[in-house]
């Protein structure tokens, strides 16, 4: 049994201050070594009570700048303590900060697992108030059940923590045969990244995917799902769990319209086995069950002949093609509610 004090404090405002000064320490000493520093843990959102300790992961490009990354922290104080018996996070320690707020301090290649798991955690929690209450209720009474005993305390909360992660990344929005398809969020960049960054997938699109650009893209499909309650999905392998590309309905400026647009993008080596169609159908009778859209679109480059083949796979057909800037002509497929009349094309 720990003798260890556990204390757990309601939400601190200034909780961000300590990162901030904490974080422009670590920046001035490691410069471009570090791609970004991220506030993690409980401290990092609002209105939850925590244990005032900051949680910091440094993300580093990969492993070939770690040595680096030790030196250049050793100068201001903390040595390496290694991974502490969990794959992907090194773990440094330090004496005599008593400017700063106690805090711990991990390196995360940016390929980590652990890294992932914690900024879904996080983001999860940001945007879950009901679960935030719940949290911290759960962490105020496990400190009051076991004031001296860490690891009881650890043992209390953990089962609320398991069913975090189940519902990031198993909530399915969409089931069908092999796949399930579930909104992205931040801890899906690695693996949309190399769907949207390949110039042999996007090379219809009227430009290439950086970094930049395709965590603007998770964005910008997560406040989808709070605005009109969908957007594209991440499109992920039944039997594994993996993320192979995304596909959603979203809507968009199809001749001068706002129209409802089913769009679809799968990695490489997944391509010619079917998952962009079966994908695609689902999101279709989705759309019809879940909306009162009488039509879907598809739209694209009048060269993307794959992407409207698939179109028509699920029984879309051509509408018309026209002229624009960025496609030069734009083709677009069409198909309508059952049942629906048309009056007007």
């Amino acid at each position: 049994m720990s003798t260890k004090h556990v204390v757990v404090l309601p939400y601190d405002k200034q909780w961000k201050q300590c990162f901030l000064q904490i974080k422009n320490e670590l920046q001035n000493a490691l410069g471009n070594l570090a791609m970004r520093i991220e506030h993690v843990g409980s401290t990092s959102v609002q209105g939850l009570s925590a244990k005032p300790i900051i949680d910091i992961d440094v993300v580093i490009k990969d492993y070939s700048v770690f040595e680096d990354v030790v030196s250049a922290l050793a100068t201001i104080g903390y040595r390496y303590e290694g991974n502490l018996g969990i794959e992907g996070r090194e773990a440094f320690k330090y004496d005599d900060k008593a400017h700063l707020l106690k805090h711990h301090l991990y390196v995360c290649p940016q390929d980590s697992t652990e890294l992932k798991r914690h900024i879904a955690f996080r983001d999860y929690l940001r945007s879950n108030p009901d679960a935030v209450r719940e949290y911290s209720w759960i962490k105020e009474e496990g400190a009051k059940l076991f004031p001296y005993d860490i690891e009881k305390y650890i043992e209390y909360k953990t089962p609320f923590i398991e069913s975090v992660y189940r519902e990031i990344f198993t909530k399915k929005i969409i089931e069908t045969e092999r796949l399930f398809l579930r909104e992205m969020r931040d801890v899906d960049f690695d693996a949309l990244y190399a769907v949207l960054a390949d110039k042999d997938i996007m090379e219809h699109y009227p430009y290439t995917f950086d970094e930049k650009r395709v965590r603007e893209w998770i964005q910008r499909n997560v406040d989808r799902y709070c605005e009109n309650g969908f957007g594209l999905w991440a499109v992920c392998l039944k039997d594994t769990g993996e993320m192979i590309g995304d596909c959603g309905l979203t809507l968009q400026t199809i001749d001068g319209k706002v129209l409802p647009e089913i769009g679809y993008h799968i990695r490489r080596d997944c391509q010619k086995k079917g998952y962009a169609k079966e994908a695609a159908q689902a999101v279709c009778d989705w759309a019809f069950e879940n909306t009162d859209y009488p039509a879907l679109y598809s739209y694209c480059k009048y060269t993307n002949v794959a992407s409207y083949k698939t179109a028509e796979s699920i029984g879309m057909h051509f509408e018309k093609e026209y002229p624009d800037e960025a496609n030069e002509f734009t083709h677009v497929s069409v198909i309508y509610r059952p049942g629906y009349e048309i009056t007007e094309k």
